[in-house]
């Protein structure tokens, strides 16, 4: 059942950005809308990742970037901006300031999504997953679609190979 509360339309875009992204979750918590941009097979997300390295990778799932866009949407009543964190919390900082979503409250997002799923039959029960396990799921995907090694790599951002190669 389609969940159109701020928090069911929040943690549907969330996930689904997180799966086709690949992105670790302190990255996701970073993530501002001036680092997303429009291209010809989808969104371009330049980000600084693990050792402040900045890199770019694509996003073909356009639907991804749309439900976010929804969901900011939804919390602001208004289109999001430059400066604007991609991913949000429900309620509001200190001083009444928009609060971006920490990396423990993404976590329990994800968690109560997981949970749904189970409670749905829609994965097993003893399931063990995590935000970082959807970063495992973005990179099992672009194997199952049969994109060469060397590029879920640099999707992934993997310094070496051997990390990528257990997919």
């Amino acid at each position: 059942r389609k969940d159109i509360s701020l928090r069911g339309v929040q943690d549907y875009a969330h996930f689904r950005f997180l799966v086709v992204s690949g992105l670790r979750a302190f990255e996701a918590v970073g993530l501002q809308w001036k680092q997303i941009d429009e291209c010809e097979t989808g969104y371009k997300l330049t980000i600084r990742g693990k050792g402040g390295k900045i890199a770019t990778i694509t996003i073909e799932d356009r639907e991804s970037v749309k439900a976010l866009r929804r969901a900011f949407r939804l919390r602001f009543g208004r289109v999001p901006q430059g400066d604007d964190l991609v991913f949000q919390s429900t309620g509001m900082g200190r001083g009444g300031d928009t609060a971006g979503i920490s990396k423990s409250g993404l976590s329990v997002r994800i968690a109560a999504v997981v949970d749904a799923a189970r409670k749905a039959g829609i994965i097993r029960q003893n399931l063990a997953f995590s935000t970082h396990t959807t970063r495992h799921t973005c990179a099992t995907l672009l194997v199952e679609a049969g994109v060469d090694i060397h590029s879920v790599q640099k999707h992934l951002r993997h310094a070496n190979l051997n990390t990528t190669q257990v997919y």
